[in-house]
């Protein structure tokens, strides 16, 4: 990362210029940590909603994009967060070279953007158009660290929804995410080429999907073009001890009958799996499937509440296989892919399976949470 004294100098001109940070004394919010600083990866969730014992998502993105000394690529489905525009700004008026892609639904909210001359590009370009999402939420910073997961940079997707990110260091991955960043860019200069970049069922798997961090197996896997539906089942057949997950939209029948598979070819495993509940009240919903699998199952509608008491949604999109079982391989899986036909066959969407264990433990504690908090369904 950079020196941090050109991220302070930045972030306080964030204050002057986004005016969206409240007061001076909230400044040191955007600062990592010291112990995040020196840190090779980094996960942050704001299940609680921006409440106490929840991550400012805004806040960590934005001091990412202000601490980068040269590059910045930002790939997110919707950008309409005040912070993170005002960041951008900053970053792209003092001289970083800034570039953004978005889906084309929402290209009206980067407007400002679009007229301080930030080079965006949508989904509407490229070889081939059809109407399906840019779904993915990642950025690349200086080539080396790479931002993912479930959070849209927005409003709701701070304030609101229940979200996770995962920030974290390695030269290798970030080569991988940056050749995906500029397939759909067409261009690897600061100017896209609209004529020759690719989303959606036009892409090609054109990068490597293994790699390490901090000395564990990391793999990689962008939506539609590089299986990632058949690496989530993969993952699924290692189960030894337990199954659980988070989800937004979970609607692939392929997903659920791997999980049904491995419930019956392993004695005592457990599942147990958390619903958005308005994606859980649709008939596509694999929720039902597994209500009836038995007492081995269990599965419960969120109870995410913004710190106003509205219901809100539960947007993660991770999966966890023998989380605290040390004699397995436990994993976790997290990104932007929802499991559903779009997400695997259509959108563009990035998805990383980690094997660090203390990345495990984190998103472990974080599902205890939210199963705690939810409810059975009706």
């Amino acid at each position: 990362m950079s020196n941090k004294l050109v991220g302070v100098h930045r972030l306080l001109l964030l204050v002057v210029i986004a005016g969206t940070i409240l007061i001076v004394s909230q400044c040191d919010l955007l600062l990592l940590t010291s112990e995040e600083e020196n840190a090779e990866w980094i996960v942050f969730f704001n299940k609680t909603a921006g409440e106490v014992g929840g991550d400012r998502l805004d806040l960590k993105l934005a001091e990412q994009i202000l601490s980068a000394e040269q590059t910045v690529d930002l790939c997110f489905y919707e950008i309409d967060s005040d912070t993170l525009i005002g960041a951008i700004l900053v970053a792209h008026n003092s001289g970083t070279q800034v570039r953004l892609i978005t889906d084309d639904a929402y290209l009206p909210e980067v407007q400002e953007l679009l007229d301080a001359s930030v080079p965006v590009l949508s989904d509407s370009a490229g070889n081939v158009y059809i109407y399906k999402d840019m779904h993915n939420k990642f950025a690349v910073f200086d080539g080396e660290w790479i931002w993912t997961g479930s959070y849209n940079a927005t409003e709701s997707g701070t304030f609101g929804n229940a979200n996770n990110a995962l920030l974290f260091r390695s030269e290798e991955t970030a080569a991988a995410y940056t050749a995906e960043f500029q397939e759909m860019w067409g261009s690897t200069t600061a100017t896209p080429n609209p004529t020759a970049s690719r989303f959606h069922t036009g892409k090609e798997d054109n990068h490597l999907h293994t790699f390490e961090l901090d000395g564990y197996p990391l793999e990689l896997y962008m939506s539609p073009s590089d299986g990632t539906k058949e690496a989530i089942m993969a993952a699924i057949a290692t189960a030894d001890y337990s199954i659980s997950f988070c989800i937004f939209s979970f609607t692939d029948d392929d997903i659920s009958a791997a999980m049904e598979a491995q419930l019956e070819d392993v004695p005592g495993l457990t599942i147990q799996g958390v619903f958005d509940e308005t994606q859980a009240g649709s008939q596509y919903s694999e929720i039902h499937k597994m209500e009836t699998w038995g007492n081995r199952v269990e599965v419960r509608i969120d109870g995410v509440m913004d710190s106003t008491g509205a219901e809100k949604f539960l947007h993660h999109k991770y999966l966890l296989i023998d989380a605290g079982y040390d004699d397995s391989d436990p994993l976790v899986v997290t990104g932007s892919c929802n499991w559903s036909t779009n997400g695997f066959s259509y959108n563009d969407e990035n998805t990383v399976i980690s094997y660090h264990p203390e990345i495990v433990d984190l998103y472990s504690s974080e599902f205890d949470d939210q199963f705690a908090e939810g409810t059975a369904p009706e």
